[in-house]
């Protein structure tokens, strides 16, 4: 199977490692759909995203270098619109209305920062960047994230695209690369991940409310050491409640104003059975592209991951 991205050099994985001294959109790994013709967008279209700021926008994760940025993409994005899905100007954006989780989940092009993951198992430390791209001919945002793991010797990238919508961002597809270079000899994979239906977020959720989300996963998966594509689908099933408004304080010591803090309750998940059970808590800030602090909790309320937006590179 030819790779459908350019391979990352390993210089790059080399540069993140040293910093290691931290979804609800990040699990919603995929849409129908999914095809190969996706093409990033170049450095034109991140410098346009960054040169507009009449339109604020919000995302899924992130966070903000400086607070004051935050708040006003926070509150801007909160007042009712009827927006545009056109991408022209490097941002996205939906109906909202004051109060609803979509003044907290809006894209915005241009975005870059490193964030640390710290769980019972490890340390890891992911740069992701926000840009914008086409698959099959449509524009959409790519959330690109490439995590270094010292412990193994080994990398991931991991590509999101999301397609903005009246009703809320889909991601309508996630692909991902891994490398091992432990034993000296480099391992390859790769998967591609769609779902269906292809459900929006909940932007219309407000604070004590809850909404139910199924949705089936269908991954593509090849590795150098099984070149024959396999493919599988999997139930997945969650529970999304909006909590609050809360300030969130990134490692960097950076404040993101106005974040909707969300928990999501894994009722079925066939692709890792044993998450079953686990619930996420996510607080979720406009224009980031995700969560700027997550934090993962096993069947029984142990704490098992924590995720924190260590370094902002750009800011919405």
């Amino acid at each position: 199977m030819p790779a459908p991205f350019p391979a990352r050099p390993l210089v790059f994985a080399q540069r993140v490692l040293p910093l290691a001294v931290l979804t609800l959109l990040a699990a919603c790994g995929g849409g129908g759909g999914g095809s190969d013709n996706a093409s990033p967008a170049g450095t034109s279209a991140s410098a346009s995203s960054s040169s507009s700021s009449s339109s604020s926008s919000s995302s899924s994760s992130g966070t903000g270098s400086s607070s004051s940025s935050s708040s006003s993409s926070s509150s801007s994005s909160s007042s009712s619109s009827s927006s545009s899905s056109s991408s022209s100007g490097g941002t996205e954006s939906f109906p909202t209305t004051a109060g609803t989780l979509g003044a907290c989940v809006t894209l915005k092009a241009g975005v870059k920062y490193i964030e640390q993951d710290v769980s019972i198992w490890d340390t890891q430390m992911r740069e992701i960047e926000i840009s914008q791209g086409t698959l099959d001919g449509e524009a959409v945002f790519i959330h690109h994230s490439v995590v270094g793991k010292p412990t193994d010797m080994s990398w991931y990238e991991n590509w999101g695209y999301r397609r903005v919508t009246p009703q809320g961002p889909v991601t309508v597809l996630s692909k991902h690369h891994s490398v091992s270079t432990l034993t000296g000899t480099q391992y390859e994979s790769w998967s591609r991940t769609t779902r269906s239906p292809m459900t929006p977020i909940p932007i219309s959720l407000r604070v004590g409310e809850s909404t139910l989300e199924e949705h089936v996963m269908t991954d593509v998966t090849f590795s150098t050491s099984a070149p024959t594509e396999k493919t599988k689908a999997y139930v997945m099933k969650y529970k999304y409640e909006f909590l609050g408004i809360e300030d969130v304080t990134l490692g960097n010591g950076t404040v993101v104003r106005n974040a909707c803090k969300v928990r999501s309750g894994t009722i079925q998940n066939d692709y890792t059975p044993s998450f079953t059970g686990n619930t996420n808590v996510d607080w979720l800030a406009a224009g980031w592209g995700g969560a700027v602090r997550s934090e993962q909790y096993d069947k029984t309320g142990k704490l098992l991951s924590t995720e924190t937006i260590v370094q902002v590179i750009t800011a919405p």
